[in-house]
Order: structure tokens, then sequence, then C-alpha cells
């Protein structure tokens, strides 16, 4: 029978804000490095942390942006392999909670981004002879995160029309011809929702 272990509450008041990320990197990075049979109880039991503390010490390192996508990657690969081994069907739920906790970590990273930052990136964007693939990589972003930036840039106002044109202009011109109209329907996405918000400024 597995031992309860400390809960994720005890651990937090035990430890100072850098102590606890650092316990929950360390945890993440070895969870994930480490082979098929360091699972949940090896590390309730190395820990002394309850089950439910485990996952929430995981899913506070993946939100958090504590490690790297590479190391999540490993993490649901793992993930994956541990629970197809008690469920056929548990594979499903394993990428659906994976894909929500990329969904926090984006969102909380585009928390942490200021205006000015974010007006910044389109501008560079804007007129960056990369692609879109490679200038993620060079501002050590995914393109997904980007592509979040980039539309709450343009959708509120945070860079003016020049800038948003230029970004249309080049993600049109970047795109294979057959998947233009698409690109050209998405920014017309973008600019009604642009001046729906110009027109609430203004009422």
């Amino acid at each position: 029978m597995e031992k309860k272990g400390r809960s994720f509450t005890q651990i937090k008041k035990s430890m100072s804000a850098k102590e606890l990320k650092s316990f929950c990197i360390e945890i993440a990075e070895k969870y994930a490095n480490s082979n098929e049979e360091f699972a949940r109880s090896y590390f309730m039991k190395e820990y002394d942390i309850s089950a439910s503390c485990f996952y929430k010490i995981l899913e506070t390192a993946i939100v958090c942006n504590w490690v790297s996508d590479e190391t999540v990657k490993k993490m649901e690969a793992k993930a994956l392999v541990n629970q197809k081994a008690h469920a056929v069907e548990a594979g499903l739920s394993t990428r659906k909670h994976y894909a929500e906790m990329r969904q926090k970590r984006q969102d909380y990273i585009l928390s942490l981004y200021t205006e000015k930052e974010i007006e910044n990136l389109a501008v560079n964007f804007a007129y960056s002879p990369l692609s879109k693939r490679e200038f993620a990589g060079a501002e050590g972003i995914s393109v997904g995160l980007l592509d979040k930036l980039l539309k709450k840039a343009i959708v509120e106002l945070i860079v003016d029309d020049v800038i948003f044109n230029a970004i249309r202009q080049r993600s049109i011109d970047n795109t294979p011809q057959n998947r233009q109209e698409k690109v050209k329907d998405f920014f017309i996405k973008l600019a009604k929702e642009r001046y729906s918000k110009i027109s609430e400024l203004l009422s």
C-alpha cells in the first residue's frame, strides 16, 4: 500500500518560493529522464509526497514554465507509457490533460509580457527575413506562443495598422499558394476583431 506522504500545501508551507521551484524542477526533470519503472510510487516514497502532490508538482513545473518544452514532451511520453500499461484507452485522457497544461503554460507565459515587449516582438516579426519557426526559435518561444502574442498585438491595438498590414502580407507571402485564401480569411477575422475594439473605444 502506497504511503500518503506530504501534500502540496504542506510542501509550499515548508519551502521558500525559490526552494519550491527547485524542488518541482528536480522531480519533473527526474521523472522525464528516468526509465519507466521510476513512476509515481517511486517519487512518492523517495520524496515523502502524496500521489496528488506528485501530480501537482509536475503540473506546476509545466504551467509555470519551469521546465523546457522538450522535458514536457518526455513527461507526456512517459505518462502515456505508464497509463497504457493499466488501461487501453488511458492515453486519450493523458493527451487531453497535457494539452490543457500546455494551454495554461502558454497563457501564463503570455501574461508575463508587457505591451511594449509584445509591440517590439510584433514589429521585429513584421520585417524579419526569418520564417515564423526560425523567428520563434531565435526568440526562445514556441510557434504557438508567437501566434498568441501576435494576435494580442493586433486585436488589442498594441501595434498600428502599418505593422498589422506588414504582418498580414508577410504571412500571406510565406504561405503556399493553395493555402493563402485560408490565411487571408484568418486576417479578415482578425481585422474585424481589431476594428470592433476600436469601435468600443470610440463609443
